[in-house]
């Protein structure tokens, strides 16, 4: 008989990538319970909706009341009517052990633990307590909220998994609490080859959500720099409205650079095949944005594309012992144009293989193995 095995998040779990791969490893020995927004695409996965148990009008009540009384701080004890949900869910399904997502959910379960007799992940998407730091009401709220969950129950969890060694790193230095590192890797795909380069122009996709704090335009102008024989296309999430209509003012006024409609999550990779180039600059504003490994990077490389990369520490350490591509030189435009111009077609070719080469060692496939003892053994 599997084991049971309880997911707590906030997220869409249809368009949630990593908890998806957390799925893919783990239920070939675990019978699995998903609460989140929306059901996973994936079958024999038992899912509850969060919504139907939103805050409560008296848990609202006491969350507005505690921060009108508290300089806009947010309560950090559990609120009674979430507090009795997850009760019920973990009593209901009486599962072996819990997986995480959000550092809230830790105040909750950890006084479960004991009652209830399972075991507890916390499967940590970013680093919390600096998740939002370039905004200052941010970092006085939930920055607090979080910086002290990680201080009062992350020793009280008995796998913490995180995104990249810099993270892991800073949470063994400054919680005391090591961890295990699964990069958020894309699943390997056998089916893609590299598409040979012939002549110019070099194509360039970058995808992904319009955020203001990426700065977005920095990549738009560099290759508007370089003209008609670099052609790039976003596929953007309108993740921020304002800003995505900024930068489709800002497209449009290029010979080069356009904005496309995003295709389904599955078909990411085979879509950005035909292209040459996968691109992204991310300007470290914050601490998570200086340490990122996004999703985006292991999709180019499953997608057999030469990449160019600002000189974020993770992102930088891949492509350059994997030979994937080039690091710019700094984060401004002058550099990211500088980068890609210095690509001869005969280094995008070499690179684009060197992807093929190093595809299925950055796969999901090559975690997959490590996740599920990690869990099998707590």
């Amino acid at each position: 008989m599997k084991k049971k095995l309880l997911i707590l998040t906030t997220r869409s779990l249809h368009r949630a990538p990593r908890i998806i791969r957390e799925i893919e490893a783990l239920q070939p020995e675990f019978d699995i319970t998903a609460v989140g927004l929306s059901a996973p695409k994936i079958e024999k996965v038992n899912f509850i909706n969060i919504t139907k148990i939103h805050l409560h009008v008296i848990d609202r009540a006491i969350r507005k009341l505690y921060r009108l009384f508290n300089n806009g701080q947010l309560p950090k004890f559990r609120l009674p009517f979430f507090d009795r949900f997850v009760e019920w869910i973990i009593k209901h399904h009486a599962p072996d052990v819990v997986i995480v997502h959000e550092p809230e959910f830790l105040l909750y379960v950890t006084s479960l633990k004991e009652k209830y007799g399972f075991r507890l992940a916390f499967n940590a998407h970013e680093y919390y307590p600096l998740q939002f730091e370039h905004k200052s009401v941010w970092m006085r709220t939930y920055g607090l909220m979080y910086a002290d969950i990680y201080r009062k129950y992350l020793d009280k969890v008995d796998l913490m998994i995180n995104v990249c060694e810099s993270i892991a790193k800073r949470c063994k230095s400054e919680f005391e609490k090591d961890s295990i590192v699964i990069p958020n890797a894309a699943f390997y795909r056998p089916d893609i080859q590299p598409r040979k380069v012939g002549e110019f122009p070099i194509r360039l996709i970058h995808h992904g959500a319009a955020i203001r704090s990426r700065s977005l335009e920095t990549m738009i102008n560099a290759v508007a720099k370089l003209g008609d024989s670099y052609q790039l296309d976003l596929m953007l999430v309108e993740n921020e409205k304002g800003y995505y209509d900024e930068l489709n003012d800002l497209v449009s006024k290029t010979t080069n650079v356009k904005m496309i409609a995003p295709v389904d999550f599955d078909n990411i990779v085979p879509f950005i095949n035909k292209y040459d180039i996968g691109l992204y600059s991310l300007k470290p504003s914050s601490y998570n944005q200086e340490v990122a490994l996004p999703n985006k990077l292991f999709e180019y490389i499953q997608a057999r594309l030469c990449l160019v990369v600002s000189p974020s520490v993770e992102m930088s350490n891949i492509v350059v012992s994997n030979d994937l591509g080039i690091v710019s030189r700094d984060y401004d435009e002058g550099s990211i144009a500088a980068a890609i111009g210095s690509l001869t077609i005969e280094r995008v070719n070499h690179c684009k293989e060197k992807a093929n080469i190093a595809a299925r060692k950055l796969s999901a496939e090559q975690y997959e193995g490590l996740f599920l003892n990690s869990i099998n053994s707590i």
